[in-house]
């Protein structure tokens, strides 16, 4: 363990000082897969500047013409990263990183998927559904059977009108209509028909009709359909993973967006200075604001889970929406955690 927290930390540190650019790593697939394994520590920091490093590396592949998707991931590594960022939301380093790499696995699926479907358009046409090979299997045995039963019955007619004017078969030179029976396409005509069926001299019972008519229903082997092979599947992240990350980033910004405003209103309280006619009304304010920056503390403390609140309220706001936070909220937060607290204490807490 001691020795991959070293390498990771080696990696970090050539990787932040551009020693080790991303896509040398992108040249050595089997190197970069090597390097995912380092999401597996327990350490979050350890985690954190192994996710730093993957980050870069994804983000440049998003955008280099001539990195293989299918060749630089695998499923094992998909699932090491996938792995990390449910494990790792706590820590809202960490989890910014996995969510920056998970948006570049989406990104990479959409790219390799364009490409298999632009392969398939320059090989030749896509290949057909199911429904599709069953419509085409059914309409060639359709024109075959047809232009099968056309000319057996107009054999067959002729045979039986020579039978009943007792002339030979063989006198005959011409056919009972000024055209020829219909002749299937040359790539799926069947096999002549002398070849198929006993001699016309021969049918001269019920016997012989039945065999021929027998012979007649013979087909050649259906054509064969060329399928390409099966699209593989890419699957670089789940949509559990997506709806997450937004999950996860639109608390934050709520959170943010709420002390923000916060902020605004307690600046234009400062403005206007203290209220001396309507002192019952300025304290039922103060208490509305209060009760304002309660809601959002209990909301984002209580409810908000694995999104990291606590660590991006210490380390990702703004200096001056950060001291609000500590003044204003982080008192209240406290208040309410405490157990076995008095609502009146409470009560006066709020109208200070």
């Amino acid at each position: 363990m001691k020795l991959a927290m070293d390498a990771i930390h080696t990696a970090h540190s050539t990787c932040a000082s551009a020693i080790l650019p991303p896509c040398l790593w992108l040249r050595h697939p089997s190197a970069f897969r090597h390097l995912v394994l380092g999401l597996r520590q327990p350490s979050l920091v350890t985690v954190a500047k192994c996710a730093h490093v993957v980050a870069q590396i994804l983000t440049t592949a998003t955008t280099a013409t001539t990195v293989n998707a299918l060749e630089l991931l695998t499923q094992d590594t998909i699932a090491t990263m996938h792995a990390a960022f449910w494990r790792s939301h706590d820590s809202y380093k960490a989890s910014v990183l996995l969510e920056s790499i998970c948006m570049s696995l989406h990104m990479l699926e959409v790219q390799a998927r364009r490409k298999l479907v632009g392969s398939l358009d320059t090989n030749g046409a896509p290949p057909l559904s199911l429904l599709g090979r069953v419509k085409a299997c059914s309409a060639h045995l359709s024109s075959s059977v047809k232009s099968l039963v056309i000319r057996s019955k107009n054999s067959l007619q002729t045979r039986l009108s020579h039978d009943a004017s007792g002339v030979d078969a063989t006198e005959e030179t011409t056919p009972p209509f000024s055209y020829g029976p219909i002749q299937p396409p040359t790539h799926c005509r069947p096999p002549p028909l002398l070849d198929a069926a006993p001699s016309l001299r021969r049918i001269k019972s019920n016997t012989g009709i039945a065999k021929a008519v027998e012979h007649s229903r013979v087909l050649q082997e259906v054509p064969h359909i060329l399928i390409p092979s099966r699209i593989k599947v890419l699957n670089f992240v789940t949509p559990a993973i997506l709806v997450e990350i937004e999950r996860r980033q639109a608390l934050r910004d709520e959170f943010k967006t709420a002390l923000q405003r916060a902020l605004d209103t307690s600046r234009q309280d400062v403005r206007r200075g203290p209220s001396v006619t309507d002192v019952a009304l300025r304290r039922r304010h103060t208490s509305q604001r209060n009760q304002f920056l309660v809601s959002i503390a209990t909301k984002l403390y209580t409810s908000a889970e694995e999104c990291a609140i606590v660590e991006f309220a210490a380390t990702a706001l703004d200096p001056e929406v950060q001291a609000f936070f500590e003044q204003n909220v982080r008192p209240l937060v406290s208040l309410l955690q405490t157990p076995h607290q008095s609502p009146w204490h409470r009560l006066r807490f709020w109208q200070r």
